[in-house]
């Protein structure tokens, strides 16, 4: 799972009064975990980090002065005893810190406590499907869903935390991504904004289980009726890993593409052998394929992850009912 980049610990906020992240440090803080996800871009291994080799990541985004603050993830971030530590660390710098999870702990009700007390602010739980039998077929735990819907309203009742959802597509939730948006709706009615991103296919669980990689037309319906949904709610969204062909009207909310036209930045540290990565994203772009070089998005496109190995490059058409200057005002306008 994020508009030049900001000084400092500034952040933009839309017509919503949601306050998005611009260019941020994506810090995993453990890779245990208490779920098996079939579709897992970061699965467990035994590699960690001292909290004062944590603590030395999250100094080197303040010196910088281009990041916007940090993710805090995983694995499982919950899992890391360290993680309240770090909480206290970025309210003590001032440095806006955001917990991504899958949940579970957070039905706590106490554990969600300590974490606010330590300085927890921000909340993005991760979902795949409203539908219990998907969620726990996707984890492998048959209490995912029932742990994420109390998680959200734990969250609810305490003042000062922000919640969203992240919702990864895969062939198993493609055919109900918009009844995803009305279960938020409905159990959830304090979260106002949701990141649906493409299923990361390369050197990760998802690879291993390839009955869960959809094509871009199995998702291409419900995206844009759960976009639909999101705009008649009054929710802001976020698309990742989705090529502009696919996101008629509301390419201006495109990860990828508002990174480019901002000039975003990305750093990330792995715990695993990639280690730190930066990432310029108007430097970074995935695989094009020749009907690209006719569309008018080519240059605002990130273009198909995985193209031609996990998905195809026939699926993909040139756009010409909408120019690019189009999407770049509405993306500098920061438009819904």
């Amino acid at each position: 799972m994020h508009q030049g980049p900001h000084a400092g610990t500034r952040h933009n906020a839309n017509k919503t009064g949601q306050r998005i992240m611009g260019s941020f440090g994506y810090f995993q803080i453990t890779r245990q975990c208490n779920q098996c996800c079939k579709i897992c871009s970061n699965p467990e291994n035994d590699n960690a980090v001292t909290l004062e080799q944590g603590k030395q990541f999250i100094d080197s985004l303040i010196a910088d002065g281009g990041f916007g603050g940090v993710i805090l993830t995983g694995g499982e971030p919950t899992l890391s005893e360290n993680l309240p530590d770090y909480l206290t660390y970025c309210a003590e710098k001032k440095f806006p810190s955001v917990l991504i999870t899958n949940g579970q702990r957070l039905a706590d009700p106490q554990y969600i406590k300590l974490l606010k007390g330590a300085g927890l602010t921000k909340v993005i739980l991760s979902l795949y499907s409203a539908r219990a039998k998907v969620q726990s077929f996707l984890t492998g735990n048959p209490q995912s869903l029932e742990n994420i819907t109390q998680a959200a309203r734990n969250i609810a009742k305490i003042r000062g935390v922000d919640l969203s959802v992240t919702i990864t597509m895969n062939r198993y939730n493609a055919d109900h991504l918009s009844a995803n948006i009305e279960f938020i709706k409905k159990n959830m009615p304090h979260v106002k904004h949701v990141v649906f991103n493409n299923l990361d296919t390369r050197m990760n669980r998802a690879s291993e289980n390839p009955d869960t990689i959809p094509m871009l037309n199995d998702i291409d319906i419900e995206l844009t009726r759960s976009v639909d949904l999101m705009r008649q709610w009054n929710m802001t969204y976020r698309i990742e890993r989705v090529p502009l062909c696919y996101m008629g009207g509301y390419e201006h909310n495109s990860t990828e593409t508002r990174r480019i036209v901002k000039k975003e930045q990305v750093r990330i540290l792995f715990l695993d052998e990639k280690d730190q990565v930066d990432q310029a994203q108007g430097d970074v772009f995935y695989s094009k394929a020749e009907c690209c070089n006719v569309c008018y998005m080519n240059d605002i496109c990130i273009g198909l992850y995985s193209m031609d190995v996990h998905y195809s490059s026939g699926e993909l058409f040139p756009i010409f009912h909408c120019e690019k200057e189009e999407v770049i005002e509405k993306i500098l306008a920061n438009a819904p």
